[in-house]
């Protein structure tokens, strides 16, 4: 009879839904060889119900020697063994030795893979002798459910006995299900807190039993088989001619299993139910206990993390005793996980662990669950792409074949590398790669000679493949580039090449290139992964530089670079994991005891590589802030110079930052970030048009204000925006006039203000104040007037004093020239007929006058003030001495007061000029002049524009006297209005004015009629400099006629205005 194995139902679990032809092939195979098995399993039963006891025994080979060596067989029961007994056991007759044949069997070390032949033997055995199997299963029940007073066997035997003994019962050796009970409930009485490590064991029996024979003993439904299923009778009818044949045998194949199943032998229904309440009931003892070690290992992880934030390490005893937890807590996880799927039951809810505790060489380090799981923060690193640099490293072992590694792929043995509980993995997974040097690369040194290292490489060739690779060493500066250097470094890998590459890491003609140490770890860190020696190597190569360093203690500045590169390496190999933490504490604590000389450079140096690492990891967190509050100390302590100082304190913030509050945005209306959004962002995107209709739409009496203040704030940004501000303020001026007056009046208060405060920080806004007014001037919303205002006054605020002067414009302050030059520059070239050409050759003298008055000017002003001239006035000649400008602007001061002082027939004179000159400058440039000034056509123009001041561009300072206008039409309402006002006053006949007082100069008007009239006329403003002049008039001009009618109507209007 062939072997008999359990059928593997998880073998036949296929989608036949989306299976090509070969697949099919493949599922149909496997449902045959299932059905197979349980045919076979079924005739094996039937055989030992039939024929216990065979009785031609006797006629069979009964001598001691048969018998002794069958026995000696059957101890080395196995797979492989298993023909050669049937055959003995055919022959040879064992009724006198039963009990030796039991005995045997039960001591056989017996695999998993053996018990189908052991149960092929016993059925054998049970068939010829009645005896057999009553002795069998006593023997197999205290092996595999030992007594408290019995000797207890290994785990392995008891796991053989447990399952051979389950088997047997399947297969008809006995009918008694309660043996298989009482020996399952036997295990099921646990206990952990009594005996954890048997309670440990019973249950990965217990594990084991319920999922080998969870249809048969347990009555649960087959998983596997359940997902089995062919396609609907559409998906049929769409199947393509090819695969419908693999359906049909896919189908038939699953008929024949279905038919097989239904014949194979399962327990009662009620011994079912005994069995599983027998396991459930375990498997709610398993989650209880499962639930009590989670709990005991998150507080050894607060303990540990307390003791290693306070000792900067954790004990040894300590550690062992966490890792004897750790594997204990995992070991029943994997046992209740096997249980809870085989029962279809859900794990507990464990709460996640605020931190993790992990090994690592040799010691103990606490991650918080945060930085437990990389894929979702960048942990101790500033962003991405920095914890990106140093923790995602290549797989090396996933694209360099394992050979090349050094490792060979075989499949342990259960019995070797660990045990296997039929698909319960009970083996640990391997332990991570120590950075200790093994006894292979012990050896490593890296002051071997190269003759050695020639001939390990194997010849010239291999060495100069090694040379040309470590040659591109100092072209790694990518991420990248260290990757394929590592992985083809794999190709070459040798000991010998190791020595080399680790020399060459480590070499000292790289040192002033002390970017490239980031990416030298990155390849040590990448090749650890496969060769744990190469980053032992560099790590010790460091520390074995620093304590030469500090052992030799020079003073002098040939250690200096050489210790500083020390320190980032040593910082570099942290953040990659290559160096312990205490290690670097350690040598930081040696740094800080005698912080004097290059030791202050070497500590600064380790903190500004590792020092925010450390700061930010949980478990060095409060070891690192310490450290640093010591570092600070001792500066403070110490008489340190400047640059170490500094140096100190740069160090000391980078590792701690200061924390600064998060700046609060501004809560501001709707429709004020609204407008805020059309002024700062779309005027420099879109045309100014459309930003004007959209403003025009606000509600102007609430909104106008702050639209005000927007547009002056502008200036704060882009520079190039400036006439853009100005074109949409002239453009809503004309629908809105008051938005013109109030900006107007808001820019010339900054300008103001930024002469009375003059802060060095305020700069670039002042001049972007003026370039907003020269542009404000080019698109008419002032007159050359406010500018020259301004020029002025730029030139004369605060000199009223000495001490003002001195602290509003002190004599090496040069900054008022370039607020005039950029004022100029930004309109001045509008300047250049009529009444404003010559107001900026006055300006022009008085500015040259305020630049000699000041100390030699820099090349970048001088500069400045040439191009302005060159562009204003080209032909102009440059005054050279203080004395030469003060001369020219006395004579123009001294022309305008002759002038002035010549009344009537002088101001007549001045003004015919003017007009001469405004009238022909009007005439031949007016179409210039609109276009250079914002565009502003001769239709914008008022139609009333043929009035008493005809003056097209600006305002005089000075009062004309014009002739008076002609008026044809009377205006019948006005002169009714007079005759009503003369009545009501009563005014004498003599005329119609009343009688002055004889000094008065009416009186004298009215006595004499050649007489005259006085007129201040106001000469020059500007404060405390007002100056005015006496101007006589004749009494019968029309000047003279209204103003004494003014007087009149003022005296007649007096007492009533005092009785109301």
């Amino acid at each position: 009879m062939g072997p008999i194995v359990q059928p593997s139902t998880d073998k036949v679990s296929v989608d036949a839904a989306n299976l090509s032809q070969e697949e099919y092939k493949n599922a149909t195979a496997q449902l045959v060889d299932a059905t197979l098995e349980l045919k076979r399993r079924r005739e094996l039963r039937t055989d030992n119900l039939s024929k216990p006891g065979y009785s031609e025994s006797k006629a069979l080979d009964s001598s001691v020697k048969r018998n002794s060596a069958l026995i000696k067989k059957l101890r080395q029961l196995s797979d492989e063994s298993r023909e050669s007994l049937l055959t003995d056991i055919q022959k040879t007759n064992q009724s006198k030795y039963v009990s030796e044949a039991v005995t045997a069997i039960t001591e056989a070390n017996l695999k998993s893979k053996d018990i189908n032949a052991a149960v092929q033997i016993c059925s054998a055995l049970h068939q010829r002798y009645p005896d057999f199997q009553s002795e069998l299963v006593a023997a197999l029940s205290r092996t595999a459910a030992p007594k408290a007073d019995e000797e207890k066997a290994n785990a392995i035997k008891r796991r053989s006995a447990f399952k051979l003994l389950t088997e047997l019962l399947l297969v008809g050796v006995y009918t008694d299900a309660a043996v298989l009970l009482t020996a399952v409930k036997s295990l099921a009485s646990i206990d952990f807190l009594r005996d954890r490590e048997a309670a440990q064991s019973a249950l990965s029996l217990l594990a084991t039993f319920a999922k080998s024979c969870r249809e048969d003993v347990l009555g649960l439904q087959n998983q596997a088989f359940s997902a089995l299923s062919l396609q609907d009778a559409d998906e049929e009818n769409d199947a393509s001619t090819a695969t419908k044949g693999g359906h049909d045998a896919l189908a038939t194949a699953k008929d024949e299993y279905l038919a097989e199943s239904e014949q194979r032998f399962v327990l009662p229904s009620a011994k079912q139910q005994d069995f599983c309440l027998t396991v459930a009931k375990v498997f709610g003892t398993a989650c209880q206990q499962l639930e009590l070690d989670h709990k005991g290992l998150i507080d050894a992880d607060k303990e540990n993390a307390r003791v290693l934030n306070n000792r900067g390490e954790l004990p040894e005893d300590m550690s062992a005793a966490y890792e004897r937890q750790r594997k204990t807590y995992e070991a029943l996880q994997r046992a209740v996980a096997s249980l809870a799927d085989t029962m279809e039951k859900n794990m507990p809810d464990l709460p996640e662990p605020s931190s993790v505790t992990r090994t690592r060489d040799g010691g103990i380090v606490v991650l918080t669950g945060r930085e437990a799981d990389d894929s979702t923060t960048a942990g101790p690193f500033e962003d991405e792409d920095t914890r990106a640099f140093y923790e995602s490293l290549p797989d090396v072992r996933a694209v360099v074949p394992a050979v090349l590694l050094g490792e060979t792929a075989h499949v342990d043995a259960p019995d070797q590398a660990g045990s296997t509980v039929d698909g319960l993995d009970t083996t640990m997974p391997p332990a991570p790669a120590s950075h200790n040097v093994d006894a292979d690369t012990e050896g490593i040194a890296v002051d071997d000679n190269t003759a050695a290292d020639t001939e390990a490489l194997g010849g010239a060739k291999t060495k100069a493949a090694v040379d040309a690779l470590l040659s591109q060493l100092p072209k790694c500066i990518s991420r990248d580039l260290c990757d394929e250097l590592s992985v083809n470094f794999c190709y070459l890998n040798s000991k010998a090449a190791r020595k080399r590459l680790v020399r060459t890491l480590c070499e000292s003609n790289h040192r002033s290139n002390l970017q490239l140490l980031p990416f030298y770890c990155r390849v040590a860190a990448t090749l650890s992964q496969v060769f744990p020696d190469v980053g032992a190597a560099v790590l010790k190569a460091q520390e074995e530089e620093f304590s030469y360093l500090q052992a030799k203690k020079d003073p002098t500045l040939r250690t200096l670079e050489a210790r500083l590169r020390n320190a980032r390496y040593l910082g570099e190999l942290v953040k990659f994991r290559l160096a312990p933490f205490g290690t670097i504490f350690v040598m930081l604590k040696f740094l800080l005891d005698d912080f004097v000389q290059h030791n202050v450079d070497t500590a600064c140096g380790l903190l500004e590589t590792a020092g925010r690492f450390l700061y930010r990891l949980p478990e060095t967190h409060t070891r690192m802030a310490n450290m640093a509050e010591v570092m600070m100390k001792q500066k403070n302590n110490r008489n340190l110079d400047a640059r170490q100082s500094m140096l100190v304190e740069s160090a000391y913030y980078q590792c701690n930052p200061p924390q600064h509050s998060a700046l609060k945005r501004k809560k501001r209306p709707v429709v004020q970030d609204w407008m805020r959004h059309l002024v700062f962002v779309q005027l420099g995107k879109d045309d100014v048009r459309k930003v004007l209709r959209k403003l025009r739409k606000l509600s102007w009496a609430e909104n106008e204000a702050y639209l005000v203040r927007v547009l002056l704030k502008a200036v704060k940004g882009r520079f190039s925006q400036v006439p853009q501000v100005a074109s949409l303020a002239s453009g809503l001026s004309r629908y809105h006039p008051s938005l013109g007056v109030a900006f107007v009046d808001a820019l010339l208060e900054e300008v103001r203000c930024g002469l009375e405060s003059p802060d060095s920080g305020t700069y670039q806004q002042r001049v972007g104040h003026m370039r907003l007014l020269g542009e404000m001037y080019n698109f008419r919303l002032v007159d050359s007037r406010v500018v020259f205002d301004t020029l002025y006054l730029l030139l004369s605020f605060g000199h009223e004093s000495a001490e003002e002067a001195e602290r509003l414009d002190p004599p090496f302050s040069y900054f008022r020239i370039r607020l005039v030059c950029s004022l100029l520059e930004t309109c001045g070239q509008f300047f250049n007929k009529g009444l404003a050409k010559k107001r900026l050759d006055r300006f022009l003298a008085f500015y040259q006058r305020y630049l000699l008055a000041k100390p030699p000017l820099p090349l970048d002003v001088e500069f400045d003030v040439q191009d302005l001239l060159a562009h204003l006035r080209p032909s102009l000649e440059r005054l050279t001495s203080f004395e030469q400008a003060a001369q020219a602007v006395a004579a123009i001061e001294t022309s305008e007061a002759r002038s002035v002082a010549a009344g009537p027939a002088g101001l007549g004179a001045i003004e015919e000029e003017d007009s001469d000159s405004d009238d022909s400058a009007d005439n031949s440039g007016s179409d210039t002049d609109n276009e250079g000034r914002g565009g502003r056509g001769a239709a914008d123009e008022d139609d009333g524009s043929n009035t008493a001041l005809t003056d097209q561009d600006d305002d005089d300072d000075h009062v004309k006297l014009l002739n008076p206008v002609k008026i044809d039409e009377v205006d019948e309402d006005f002169e009714k209005e007079l005759a009503a006002l003369m009545t009501d006053f009563k005014l004498p006949p003599s005329g119609p004015f009343p009688q002055a007082r004889p000094d008065s100069p009416a009186s004298s008007s009215q006595q004499d009629p050649g007489s005259t009239v006085s007129f201040r006329v106001m000469m020059k403003r500007g404060g405390r400099d007002d100056r005015s002049k006496a101007v006589q008039v004749s009494a019968s001009s029309h000047v003279a006629f209204w103003e004494l009618l003014a007087q009149a109507t003022a005296t007649a209007f007096a007492p009533r205005m005092a009785t109301e």
